[in-house]
């Protein structure tokens, strides 16, 4: 689906997680760059082994996906759709119950557009394609993938807010359900998409594994 290309490295003041190269903060815990230093070599690693700009390519295609999204508007005869270009005005809202989230219908206005999906696109397709015979360039998004973002995030934001506590380790998630509702291909896709996009200062190194690949 067409829409609106993301930027390639995140505005404001964020460090764009895109760079080439690591450069040098002795401001940063010594943890944080031994980890830093890991990765660099990992990533020497893995360009000494990959012929030409291929995994480079990969990498840009997943971060520059290009938004698009499904709204539903009343009609004179029930109820239309309408694919838009670029990122929804208004996601769907959330509300804390327990431990986790759940959709909050109740600040939805009648009579309004309403989001019913979003669409990822990635020229290169998604990793979860990338050993298979199929190529799946599109990632859908829905209400109920959006809410595992959310909850993910959450536990990131707690996260990146105790930087630097040696004694601080994140909550582990586990996404379950029956085979070939999403999990892999449109939660794995997005939740990959979004990690990237996370501020780099607070989130340095992004990890997708699939099966047995990295």
């Amino acid at each position: 689906m067409p829409g609106n290309q993301a930027s390639a490295v995140p505005q404001g003041d964020r460090r764009g997680r895109a760079r080439p190269e690591f450069e040098g903060d002795t401001d940063q815990p010594a943890a944080t760059r031994g980890r830093v230093e890991k990765v660099r070599r990992l990533m020497w690693a893995l360009d000494s082994r990959v012929e030409g700009d291929t995994l480079w390519e990969e990498y840009k295609s997943v971060y520059n996906a290009r938004w698009s999204h499904v709204v539903e508007f009343p009609g004179g005869e029930g109820t239309g759709l309408q694919v838009k270009e670029g990122k929804p005005p208004q996601s769907w809202t959330y509300r804390a119950v327990g431990d986790t989230l759940e959709k909050d219908d109740s600040v939805e206005q009648s009579g309004a557009l309403r989001l019913r999906l979003i669409v990822l696109a990635s020229d290169k397709a998604w990793p979860y394609s990338w050993g298979a015979c199929e190529f799946n360039r599109d990632c859908y998004v829905n209400c109920e993938v959006e809410r595992v973002w959310q909850i993910v995030k959450g536990v990131v934001n707690k996260w990146s807010s105790g930087h630097g506590e040696t004694d601080f380790t994140p909550d582990p998630c586990v996404l379950i359900g029956t085979p070939g509702i999403g999990k892999s291909m449109a939660a794995g896709s997005y939740l990959l998409y979004q990690l990237l996009h996370y501020d780099a200062e607070q989130l340095q190194v992004v990890f997708h594994c699939l099966g047995d690949t990295t």
